[in-house]
């Protein structure tokens, strides 16, 4: 048997000087990029200092490292985590950590104490059978497992934060750059809160009330959530979600301008928006990027605030496209939508609503009776009506802060910011100057005193009433245990049982099914009144023709006659085929 061969002295004095070495899960992430992107093994060993067997005992484990370092809360505590140990109760930690990123959402305090008593309560819903004192030395190891440390309590911290938006508009701009993105590809979507049936403060006043019933519905609210790319040719479809699930007006309704989707607060939810993400956005969004000549298969961001009910990045990935979300405190300074867009579509939507209000007045009808009358449905159509309205000017001009060339070739940002600024009041000026002049055009003296006794101002307030308006749902601590016992799954979402069933909500009843007679003769009747009138194009009247065609070949006589026709031109083709053989 042939002898070993001596290792050399410097061989021997290398392996004496390398100490044994446990790298970090940052560094170990690290290491498994670099080797994808073809970093040799020993360039591994030399740059962190270990050996070629601990480079292949972590590839060994790359899918539990990856998996631990996305579910982390805070990537800057795998700087310093060298395992991949997790807590005993992995639900109770899930649902914890859920909690305190509520109440700190919420401007919350939350102290350790409050946190220790938090995960005992916890321990007891969630039927924890070891136990655990859950003392400071648990909640010591809690903190740096997560990242969690205690801050002086500041009053403006929810404040604009400018310089983190400066520097991620300047990260933004390199990411662009390295993913070669075009703003074909790039898209942002905000919800809003909407209150669909509230008037303007004092509107009018009974001569039998001594108060003002003008802001009477305000509590009917639904939740928007808009979305548009940066090259403003795409505004995918407005998902609205209302207090109801079935509503009573939904009844014998196919066709919708909206997605709807109902919970009891008529709010986003992580449930309702991971199912518009993966049912909705990705396919309308990948539809579009191939309608414009892109690859089928190319890269799509949608950018994000950290609305609470917004999932993790990690969990907004399907066929190539993700989600990117800005910096905390930064949605004001520069987020697209949060410059103009859904408060373009619900300034267009009050201008309606109000143009049909006045209207009604003016036909004698009081507000209350109004009210009561515009459901849910007819809000819906309007809504939709509004985005529609939103101009590709619009779209562009909010990324001019987020990405600036987009919008202008030129460095002159700061005049174009005053003038973008001053763009948004104009719009809303000229809103109010339509409504004064059409309700000054009205004959019924009420309808005109509506706006009068208004003003101006106070019309300009009503046009941005529920700008502040939450739009997250506030998830309660219950439904928080259910999510750990679900593995983190957001069945917060779910409605109760009222929800489900058909909604009163003060709407009146809807009347059976309009027959297809009846639309005919209304389509025949549309028609005749159009054609007295040069406000229409021959085009759009042409359209109302083709509407009536369709209703025409829905009648039971129309069907009859059809089968009736193809079955004698089968049987003649069948006899004549016989005679001829």
């Amino acid at each position: 048997m042939a002898a070993k061969r001596p290792r050399s002295d410097s061989a021997v004095s290398e392996a004496k000087k390398r100490k044994h070495m446990t790298i970090s899960v940052q560094q170990k992430v690290d290491l498994l990029r670099e080797l994808d992107e073809g970093v040799s093994v020993r360039a591994l060993c030399q740059h962190y200092n270990i050996g070629s067997s601990t480079v292949y005992d972590i590839k060994k484990q790359k899918s539990q490292i990856l998996k631990f370092y996305s579910e982390s809360e805070s990537k800057k505590t795998m700087e310093a985590r060298k395992t991949l140990r997790k807590a005993k109760s992995s639900d109770l930690d899930s649902a914890l950590i859920q909690w305190l990123k509520r109440r700190r959402d919420g401007n919350v305090p939350v102290s350790g104490e409050m946190m220790r008593a938090q995960a005992k309560i916890f321990h007891n819903e969630l039927n924890l059978q070891h136990e655990c004192e859950y003392s400071q030395g648990w909640l010591q190891k809690f903190k740096a497992r997560h990242g969690i440390s205690l801050h002086r309590i500041c009053d403006d911290k929810s404040s604009p934060d400018k310089d983190a938006a400066a520097k991620f508009v300047d990260e933004f701009s390199q990411f662009i750059a390295r993913e070669k993105l075009t703003p074909e590809q790039v898209y942002n979507a905000d919800e809003t809160a909407l209150y669909w049936r509230r008037l303007p403060d004092q509107t009018l006043i009974r001569e039998t009330e001594a108060e003002c019933i003008g802001s009477k519905g305000s509590k009917d609210r639904v939740s928007v959530l808009g979305c548009s790319n940066a090259a403003s040719t795409h505004k995918t479809k407005l998902l609205v979600i209302g207090r109801t699930v079935n509503p009573r007006c939904f009844k014998g309704v196919k066709v919708f301008p909206v997605i709807y989707r109902g919970n009891k607060e008529g709010r986003m939810t992580t449930k309702i928006f991971l199912e518009w993400f993966e049912r909705y956005f990705v396919r309308e969004a990948r539809a579009h990027c191939t309608s414009v000549g892109l690859d089928p298969d190319c890269k799509i961001v949608l950018l994000l605030d950290n609305c609470s009910s917004h999932p993790d990045a990690s969990l907004l990935v399907k066929d190539n496209v993700t989600a990117l979300y800005l910096p905390p405190n930064c949605t004001s300074l520069i987020q697209p939508c949060g410059q103009g867009v859904l408060r373009s579509m619900k300034c267009k939507y009050r201008s309606v609503f109000m143009h049909h209000v006045l209207l009604a007045v003016n036909n004698g009808k009081d507000i209350p009776a109004i009210q009561r009358e515009f459901t849910l449905k007819d809000a819906i159509w309007t809504i939709a009506r509004g985005w529609q309205a939103v101009t590709p000017s619009t779209l562009k001009t909010v990324w001019h802060k987020l990405w600036p060339s987009v919008v202008v070739s030129d460095s002159t940002s700061v005049s174009k910011e005053i003038d973008f600024k001053r763009l948004q009041v104009s719009q809303k000026e000229a809103f109010v100057r339509e409504l004064m002049e059409y309700a000054n055009s009205l004959v019924n003296p009420k309808a005109q005193e509506m706006i009068r006794n208004v003003g101006e101002d106070r019309l300009l307030e009503w046009l941005d009433a529920d700008k502040d308006a939450p739009t997250a749902h506030q998830v309660m601590d219950s439904e928080i245990v259910q999510m750990g016992k679900n593995g983190g799954s957001a069945t917060a979402d779910s409605t109760d049982e009222d929800s489900e069933k058909e909604s009163d909500d003060g709407e009146v009843k809807v009347e059976e099914r309009v027959s297809i007679d009846q639309c005919i003769q209304m389509t025949t009747d549309l028609i005749e009144a159009f054609q007295q009138r040069d406000t229409l194009t021959d085009q759009e009247i042409m359209t109302l023709y083709l509407w009536k065609d369709r209703f025409i070949k829905e009648t039971p006589k129309f069907i009859k006659q059809t089968a009736e026709d193809s079955w004698f031109k089968g049987a003649t083709s069948a006899s004549q085929q016989s005679t001829t053989n």
